[in-house]
């Protein structure tokens, strides 16, 4: 945003000083965009420029730099309100402040110690759309120092945007699995480490925010294999086995992070997936087969609590149709029962006991 090739100018300045290694350089820096994103008489027109560059100062490893660029964030948003009121008011009034289908209780990653304020998050999400989708390209790049940064500001973003994440969700989840796909291709070189696990968090914290019933019918598809889900990435029109290893990582976290009463609805059409010979058959490689019934055994323990009348009814009030969750279930048991019988890898028999120990018995309660 402020440098172009036709002038001469080939290399973004402020994304050095944001990144420098001196770190009295970085709060000067800080500093500096402070008082600009706040004080400066036209900032509505350079706000969704600097912001990405004062987000980033929220991983700075000086708290004295992280605090100062929070609590300018936290200005613009009291700014937003003073300059919102009637907006403000009625979400405040009429109890809108998010949606009840969200994991609000969840502890918030570092450096957050609370859920940031109203203002803040509606300012945030206003000046996001410019540059999400060029973020999230960015998860991708060849520079491994790039996807690293880009991973951490998208962090921040699902934080300050919440269930407003959904709206694009459909374009923002393959690339996040995308990202996480190479990652895990390239986890053995030095430079790499912890990227993967700075993506399964993204995930995860999206769960949180991003209801089941919007996930699972985008994800399921692809963990699966199903060609008419095949994105502009996948290999010969379908899913190859890195994908659907992937996307079996992500259905994890993602349902990690969801809370427990929304997934209920989910077991009757996540199960039979998980469980069938297409997925979990010996046919397939070894690390997919054992991340999808991580997903199942997770599954299990999280819902296990739930009345499992709760699942039929969400089913019929989704589809119009009957579930018989009895037979969905007891058919899960005979196939993980089969399969650690016949199984002879020490990993995929400790995950089929787990997730044979998370099912509930064979009476269930209703």
């Amino acid at each position: 945003a402020f440098y172009s090739s036709q002038c001469g100018v080939t290399v973004n300045t402020l994304a050095e000083l944001v990144a420098d290694k001196n770190p009295r350089v970085r709060a000067r820096c800080c500093e500096m965009l402070s008082y600009l994103i706040v004080c400066l008489p036209d900032r509505y027109d350079h706000q969704q420029r600097l912001l990405p560059y004062l987000l980033l100062f929220y991983y700075d490893n000086m708290s004295e730099t992280q605090k100062m660029a929070m609590t300018a964030v936290d200005n613009c948003g009291k700014q937003y309100e003073a300059e919102h009121p009637d907006e403000i008011i009625d979400r405040r009034q009429y109890d809108v402040d998010g949606d009840s289908r969200c994991n609000y209780g969840a502890d918030l990653p570092q450096p957050f110690e609370h859920r940031p304020r109203l203002g803040a998050r509606l300012f945030v999400r206003g000046n996001t759309k410019r540059f999400f989708s060029a973020l999230l390209t960015e998860l991708t790049s060849w520079v491994s120092k790039t996807r690293e940064r880009s991973a951490e500001l998208l962090k921040i973003l699902v934080v300050y945007c919440e269930e407003h994440l959904t709206m694009d969700f459909y374009q923002t989840l393959p690339l996040v699995v995308k990202a996480l796909r190479i990652a895990r291709a390239e986890e053995g070189e030095k430079q790499n480490i912890g990227l993967v696990g700075h993506l399964l968090e993204i995930l995860r914290l999206m769960g949180r925010f991003v209801d089941p019933d919007t996930y699972v019918p985008l994800i399921l598809p692809r963990v699966s294999g199903d060609a008419d889900s095949a994105t502009s990435f996948s290999e010969c029109g379908g899913h190859s086995e890195a994908s659907r290893t992937a996307y079996a990582s992500a259905l994890g976290a993602l349902q990690s992070g969801s809370h427990p009463k929304r997934l209920i609805h989910q077991t009757s059409t996540l199960i039979p997936v998980l469980s069938s010979d297409d997925v979990v058959g010996k046919y397939r490689g070894t690390l997919y087969r054992v991340e999808c019934l991580k997903v199942l055994a997770d599954l299990l323990e999280r819902v296990q609590g739930g009345r499992i009348s709760s699942a039929l009814t969400a089913h019929y009030q989704q589809t119009g149709r009957l579930s018989n969750l009895h037979d969905i279930m007891s058919t899960c048991r005979l196939t993980l029962t089969a399969l650690k019988a016949t199984e002879h890898d020490t990993d995929i028999v400790a995950v089929v006991t787990k997730a044979l120990d998370a099912l509930p018995g064979e009476h269930i309660s209703i």
